[in-house]
């Protein structure tokens, strides 16, 4: 059986072509920089892995296609917060007796919070989280 040794920067070319051909041949999602840049570097450090997985087109087809990744606003949360003082609201507001409620998205900060310890990588400047590529 005859091996082929492919460099790392001829493979990671070989990523690079086939992610343009899928967005602009498919129309598929843009893969922001920010996670292109996170899938590289894992291949990088990790190596290529198992041949039957290692072929550019799996690679980056699953990443763009199964990949959890997006704009923090994709999985931002709402919640009931008090008009008064802004506080979590369930049926009256602890912080004043207050009544009144309204619906409140996450802010960023909330988010990063709540999800860093579950997720693959987060860019805040960008507003991209990744949960698995």
């Amino acid at each position: 059986m005859n091996t082929i040794e492919i460099l790392m920067d001829d493979y990671i070319s070989m990523l690079e072509d086939r992610k343009e051909f899928v967005e602009e041949k498919f129309g598929w999602r843009v893969m922001p920089d920010c996670v292109w840049n996170y899938l590289v570097q894992l291949i990088e450090d990790c190596g290529i892995g198992k041949p039957e997985h290692a072929s550019p087109s799996y690679v980056v087809d699953n990443a763009v296609v199964n990949g959890d990744w997006g704009d923090f606003d994709e999985y931002k949360h709402t919640k009931k917060v008090c008009v008064e003082c802004d506080a979590d609201f369930d049926d009256y507001c602890p912080d004043c007796d207050c009544e009144e409620s309204e619906e409140r998205e996450e802010t960023d900060e909330e988010f990063i919070e709540r999800v860093e310890d579950d997720v693959m990588a987060i860019f805040p400047d960008e507003r991209i989280v990744i949960y698995s590529i």
